[in-house]
């Protein structure tokens, strides 16, 4: 099944959840959160996987590295 990719910050603002909260899902910080977003650093393998379970696979390493 194809799921629509996207970028951090675009998730964050289509699925309407803030920074602060996207964070405590993935066990990050606000501000690590507001770096990826904006293009700003790769998080580390193990949150990678987080972001990519939490946002059910439409945000994966590719969106941070293209």
């Amino acid at each position: 099944m194809y799921r629509m990719r996207m970028r951090l910050k675009r998730f964050l603002e289509m699925s309407k959840i803030t920074q602060s909260e996207f964070a405590r899902k993935i066990g990050a910080t606000r501000q690590a959160v507001w770096r990826w977003a904006h293009h700003f650093g790769v998080p580390r393998k193990a949150t990678l996987r987080r972001i990519v379970r939490v946002t059910g696979g439409r945000v994966t390493y590719e969106d941070f590295v293209s």
